[in-house]
This record gives structure tokens, sequence and C-alpha cells, in this order.
């Protein structure tokens, strides 16, 4: 199926072990998902010029005790194709965000988004509402947006973008 129309395959066994590995990483990802079983570090930002810590990129991990561990790299596009980015993306802005509450005011929060997280007005939503309750200055967050998809709807994800600027971000 993934091949598109117009294709066949002869049944290999292989196919099927894959096709059951990937439904038990989806379940496993569902899992960790709701059960929150991710953690976040934080990467210092340095300047070049005197190297000056001057913030912190959030690095999201699993932390599932009961299932398969698996790098970034693997899990977010897994995320991405089962349609759970977007749960978990809000879970890392509110972690996030309530850590850099307690940092010094002149350190910097950046975050990764997934571009698959914006264009619907959700993401600017959640981002608004959270910053409104903890008091985080929009101006001391940076979104990076991610490079694992092709940007569909790309007028609303620049008009969201926009608005998201529009805070200060």
């Amino acid at each position: 199926k993934e091949d598109g129309k117009r294709n066949f395959r002869i049944f290999d066994s292989r196919i099927d072990q894959e096709i059951t590995q990937k439904r038990a990483r989806e379940r496993a990802l569902r899992d960790v998902t709701q059960n929150k079983e991710f953690q976040v570090f934080y990467q210092p930002i340095h300047t070049s010029r005197d190297n000056a810590l001057i913030g912190f990129e959030a690095l999201l991990r699993w932390n599932s005790s009961t299932h398969e561990r698996m790098g970034p790299d693997e899990f977010i596009p897994m995320a991405e194709e089962f349609g759970l980015i977007t749960d978990i993306g809000e879970w890392v802005v509110e972690h996030s965000i309530a850590d850099a509450c307690k940092w010094p005011d002149q350190l910097s929060l950046s975050l990764n988004v997934s571009p698959r997280q914006l264009g619907t007005g959700r993401f600017f939503r959640h981002v608004s509402k959270t910053l409104a309750k903890t008091g985080f200055p929009a101006n001391r967050l940076e979104l990076e947006i991610t490079e694992t998809t092709i940007l569909k709807d790309e007028d609303a994800i620049i008009e969201e973008l926009f608005q998201l600027k529009a805070l200060g971000l």
C-alpha cells in the first residue's frame, strides 16, 4: 500500500514481521504518550563570542521502563505518522515552560516543533494559553520548525507562525 496503486508484491514473511513490529511499536508509543513517559533534557546554548550561557534547548527522550526504548529520530516520525505528535508536543510545551519558569530571567527556551503541529491554530492557542497561565515571557521562547515532513497547507502554517510571532516569540 505504501508504494501506491498499480503495484504488486509477492508475500514475504519479512513483510509480515515488519508489519507486526510496526504495530507493536505503535502500541508502545501510544502507551508512552498516554502515560506521559517521556523525559525532557535541556541542552545548554552558549554564545560563540564569549561562551556565555543564553538558554537551553528542550530535547525529548523516551523514558518507558515497560517498552523498548527508541531515539527521537525513530519515535518522532512515528508520532507524526500515527497522529500523536500534537499530544506529545503539547505536553512538551507545558512541561518545558514550567521548568523554564524556574530559570534566571535572561535564559531562553528553545523548542522543536513539527510542521504537523501547525496550521489549525491549535498549537497557537495552546502556547498562548500556557504562556498566560505560567507568566513565562513570550520573548524568552524560541520555536524551531523541524524538517521531517513536507509542509502541507503552507498558508495556514504561515498564518499560525505570524500569530506566534505577534505574541513576542
